[in-house]
């Protein structure tokens, strides 16, 4: 049942960054389905955006920068404008709300 329901999860965070025009090609849309699942996994809707950074980055043995960099601009060249208005933070707190 818990894989069940982590596919259901990562269903539904794939189509919240395909509503916020996320490239699927984007190095940053691994990092940020990785960084959401791990944050709706903990169940906590406060965190720190640099501690989830750094985990990606250890997971894709890239530094916690490049995770940053990569997620900012991926956000800034966005399909959807109304999202590319918002801070790195604020864009991933903002499907975390949608989906706890």
């Amino acid at each position: 049942m818990q894989l069940m329901q982590s596919d259901e999860t990562e269903r539904a965070i794939v189509r919240y960054l395909d509503i916020a025009g996320i490239r699927h090609s984007s190095v940053a849309y691994k990092y940020l389905i990785t960084a959401i699942g791990s944050i709706i996994r903990s169940n906590n809707r406060v965190f720190k955006v640099r501690d989830i950074y750094e985990q990606v980055g250890d997971q894709f043995h890239v530094k916690w920068t490049t995770v940053e960099r990569s997620v900012r601009l991926a956000i800034n060249r966005s399909s959807n404008d109304d999202y590319k208005r918002l801070t790195c933070k604020e864009f991933i707190a903002r499907i975390v709300d949608e989906l706890l």
